[in-house]
């Protein structure tokens, strides 16, 4: 079960003054600190029918594709400040840390350089 803001809204505007609320222990239910009468019934996420739910394979036969693209053009380098980009573009730090995240989901060891000042000297 899930609620909608307003529903929730709508349970708040009906209690006095301007009381602590917190969730209950079970995490279903909104109470009102120290007052145990009123309370908001929230439910739980729902879950999705299985039927919905992702293909675990074809998920992961999307990152490897992803992880291979980026591995054909060399991996990844770590800048200075310890965030990546792919070596085929330096602006592209959200796909090399992107990379990153795909190969700790397949448990895959990422294929990195580091950045040094030197090799930008060398590039000069």
């Amino acid at each position: 079960m899930a609620m909608k803001r307003s529903a929730i809204q709508k349970w708040i505007s009906t209690l006095p003054g301007d009381p602590e609320i917190g969730v209950d222990e079970g995490g279903l239910c909104l109470r009102v600190v120290g007052d145990p009468d009123p309370y908001l019934e929230i439910g739980g996420i729902p879950v999705e029918d299985e039927e919905n739910m992702p293909d675990n394979d074809k998920i992961s036969k999307a990152l490897m594709s992803f992880v291979s693209t980026v591995e054909s053009t060399g991996g990844v380098v770590q800048r200075e400040d310890g965030l990546h980009y792919p070596v085929a573009d330096e602006e592209w730090i959200d796909v090399g840390e992107a990379y990153l995240e795909a190969c700790e989901a397949l448990g895959r060891d990422p294929k990195v350089e580091r950045y040094t000042l030197e090799e930008e000297a060398d590039d000069v």
